[in-house]
């Protein structure tokens, strides 16, 4: 009888593997517990087993989509309604936190779901096809974002004032553009998975998910490694020329004599200190972005040029997914953590103060007293 339950749960553990891998994990490891167990306590160690190993990885998951979902909310109420955080940069700020509030609003719900339900697809083809779309459209959309700012960011340093008289209007169809181009990015799986549903869906494991070669490499090229690049010459192109400001503007001081020596203290050591907290600023966002999303795309382009060659567990590759998923819980965070109107405005919005005064007095969209003021307003750490 013992061999018999033995046996059982072994079966169960090789069907487990040919329709979810990551459930193996778990299996595999209850299965070298059982061995050395009694048949009568065969099913409580397997559900204990199981319940200890994925329960915490189920809280942690429903702990990044709740504060994403609130993160997101918050910057977008903020910039919504407080009129001190009307300016260009913070325009595409809530472009790019509504594209990551519906990343952590749809798309990571239903990886969680289909996770839980052991990977198995439950619904239509039709709802596959929404599913992936949405998936690569959002991220993509929150991908792209995150390189126009940073080209944004670099205008903004160097061609001030340019920047200043940006109209609202030109934003808007600066930011219809960014959701232009993310819907080219991500309009060929929807084509092929209509030409081919097998390109997302495999109906005899019931598995919703991107098989299709050249798409991975596609989508991972325009999704990611474009947008890598314009962000990695970008944020270096800004941080030079935010120290060579700097500089310049020390030697001037320097030579011309300016305000005498006070001035002269009081003005170069701000400056420089602006200079190195924005670029401890760059840092901060190009090193989460890159740690969030380098794994998962470099996985897409091993498989997608390997192909069975290179197949990647799936509960690493389940866990890459995530830490991209996890880049639009974060980016509210450390988009804004610097900005002192931002904490202003968060804490006006837990006390429920947003619809009430509209936070704060008008103030001129889109104009800066000096440069300093739009190097500081643009790297949100004033």
């Amino acid at each position: 009888m013992p061999q018999r339950g033995f046996t059982q749960i072994r079966n169960k553990i090789a069907i487990n593997q040919q329709q979810n891998p990551f459930i193996l994990t778990v299996s595999s490891s209850t299965a070298v517990i059982i061995t050395a167990s009694n048949s009568s306590n065969l099913s409580t160690t397997t559900i204990t087993l199981s319940l200890f190993t994925l329960l915490p990885v189920f809280l942690v998951k429903l702990l990044s989509i709740t504060i994403g979902l609130l993160g997101n909310l918050f910057v977008c109420i903020a910039i919504r309604f407080d009129r001190r955080l009307h300016n260009a940069t913070n325009y595409f700020l809530f472009s790019l936190a509504l594209a990551d509030l519906l990343v952590c609003a749809l798309v990571m719900p239903l990886s969680l779901l289909q996770e839980i339900i052991q990977g198995k697809w439950r619904w239509n083809l039709t709802m596959c096809q929404i599913y992936t779309y949405s998936d690569v459209f959002l991220c993509s959309a929150s991908i792209v974002h995150m390189s126009v700012i940073s080209f944004d960011r670099y205008l903004g340093i160097s061609k001030p004032l340019k920047t200043r008289n940006k109209s609202i209007t030109m934003i808007i169809i600066k930011i219809i553009l960014v959701w232009l181009i993310t819907t080219i990015i991500s309009c060929p799986i929807m084509i092929i998975s209509l030409i081919d549903p097998s390109n997302i869906f495999q109906n005899d494991s019931n598995l919703c998910l991107i098989s299709n070669r050249y798409f991975m490499i596609y989508g991972s090229t325009f999704a990611f490694l474009i947008p890598f690049i314009v962000m990695a010459v970008t944020y270096v192109k800004t941080t030079n020329l935010l120290y060579k400001q700097a500089n310049s503007l020390t030697q001037g001081l320097n030579k011309n004599n300016v305000g005498g020596d006070g001035l002269r203290r009081a003005i170069i050591p701000i400056r420089k200190y602006a200079a190195r907290l924005a670029t401890r600023v760059l840092a901060v966002v190009f090193c989460c972005f890159f740690v969030c999303w380098t794994p998962f795309f470099a996985a897409n382009f091993a498989s997608g040029f390997c192909g069975e060659s290179c197949v990647i567990p799936s509960t690493l590759a389940s866990f890459f997914l995530w830490l991209g998923y996890f880049s639009s819980t974060i980016n509210p965070i450390i988009y804004t953590i610097f900005n002192r109107k931002f904490r202003q405005a968060f804490l006006q919005i837990i006390r429920c103060q947003c619809f009430c005064n509209q936070f704060s007095s008008k103030r001129p969209p889109f104009l800066y007293e000096n440069t300093t003021e739009l190097v500081i307003e643009i790297h949100f750490f004033s």
